[in-house]
């Protein structure tokens, strides 16, 4: 894992690599890299995820916003996004209240953050940023 590289680091604070780190102890000796593993899944079921809160927030629709933003909020906190994970909790706070008149602008700054912790992992996956 590469995220001691120069490119990587071009997206300040959108991965705290020490909780990926951290992983390392559940890792078994000869077993494929469990953070690597962590990440490609992640990269694979966020983008429905974010989809979900984008036309919550286009369909106003609280409940909907609530458990997409909940579920896109635990899976980036586990694997270190932690500013992903704080907006997506604003969100899902916004969804419950069933209070949407901001959720666009929170939104907004939502998918920039979503856009740097996908582009990190890609980084450190060594997958070409398309």
């Amino acid at each position: 894992m590469q995220h001691d590289d120069p490119e990587v680091s071009t997206q300040p604070g959108a991965i705290d690599w020490s909780v990926l780190d951290s992983m390392k102890m559940f890792q078994q000796p000869g077993k494929p890299d469990l953070r690597k593993q962590l990440m490609s899944l992640y990269l694979s079921s966020s983008p429905e995820l974010m989809q979900g809160i984008r036309n919550s927030v286009a369909t106003l629709d609280g409940q909907a916003l609530m458990h997409a933003a909940h579920a896109l909020k635990s899976s980036s906190m586990s694997l270190g996004a932690t500013t992903l994970s704080e907006q997506c909790s604003s969100l899902e706070q916004l969804g419950r209240a069933k209070t949407l008149d901001n959720a666009p602008a929170l939104l907004d700054r939502a998918e920039t953050e979503f856009a740097a912790v996908c582009s990190a992992f890609r980084q450190a996956l060594d997958v070409d940023v398309p």
